[in-house]
């Protein structure tokens, strides 16, 4: 099998003080999706890509800094994900095939 790897690049941004906690609430978002997208736990590719395309909206958000709706769609996606990849761990460890 013939595989590929992305890398992506730092994104440097100054946040003006009264946008302070919309930047530690994006920060805390991109930590929780690369946890889902860098996991060593086996992930089937799916789940990893909709964590990857996660983390692109949150870099498009972070790159604009929009309202916080926007942030709220992005942050129920990554919970969903989260929740996803607990039910597939406890299944495993139960010994439940899908």
């Amino acid at each position: 099998m013939k595989t590929f790897e992305i890398k992506f690049k730092p994104l440097v941004l100054n946040i003006p003080e009264e946008r302070e906690q919309l930047y530690k609430r994006l920060k805390e978002l991109i930590a929780r999706c690369e946890s889902i997208v860098y996991s060593v736990k086996p992930l089937d590719e799916e789940t990893r890509l909709r964590a990857i395309s996660a983390l692109a909206s949150l870099v498009r958000v972070a790159a604009s800094l929009v309202e916080d709706m926007q942030l709220d769609e992005i942050q129920g996606r990554i919970e969903s994900l989260e929740q996803e990849v607990e039910e597939k761990e406890r299944r495993e460890r139960l010994g439940v095939v899908p």
